[in-house]
């Protein structure tokens, strides 16, 4: 079951093998047609591999294309976060239904 995030200033609830998903969406409808917006606000979706991140900005994750990567906020007070994390004993994947699968949780 996906959980909304505790804190988005302190991540040391997550746990290394915690799926995420996370979402930066700017305060203003004038960034929407920025060249640069999937930089500034990306979508990060993937397992977590480093239990030590307090902040996002130190929480590695592999996303859903294999690749690892941290999760960096560059658009600071121009945006807005929301994140949910999903914690699991077995090894489905919790981004089917996400991503338009049949599996639920």
């Amino acid at each position: 079951m996906w959980l909304p995030f505790i804190s988005i200033t302190d991540l040391s609830f997550l746990r290394r093998g915690d799926y995420v998903d996370i979402s930066i969406t700017p305060h203003s409808q004038k960034y929407f047609s920025d060249p640069n917006y999937d930089f500034y606000f990306p979508n990060y979706r993937g397992k977590v591999i480093s239990s030590t991140a307090k902040t996002l900005d130190e929480l590695m994750i592999k996303d859903l294309s294999g690749k690892t990567i941290y999760c960096i906020d560059r658009a600071g007070t121009s945006g807005f976060i929301t994140g949910k994390y999903y914690r699991s004993s077995t090894e489905e994947d919790p981004f089917m239904d996400l991503l338009g699968g049949t599996e639920t949780d």
